[in-house]
């Protein structure tokens, strides 16, 4: 995945937030430059699925029969 980095200082004046909605925007990672010389990568993130509903039903008690265990 293509990224580019951001060192911490440099970019004092963007507030977090926007570097955040800039990666949601682009859809290209950010790898942030501490201070110290630590990184951050800020990937972004595909939107999910709706989870399957299955059918099937739940036994009358099941959750007291787990428990008297």
């Amino acid at each position: 995945m293509p990224h580019r980095s951001i060192i911490l200082t440099e970019e004092q004046d963007t507030d977090i937030a926007e570097i955040v909605r800039r990666v949601a925007r682009e859809q290209k990672a950010v790898r942030v430059v501490l201070n110290a010389g630590e990184t951050v990568l800020i990937l972004p993130s595909s939107d999910l699925r709706p989870l399957p509903e299955l059918e099937g039903a739940v036994p009358e008690g099941w959750k007291d029969a787990v428990y008297r265990q």
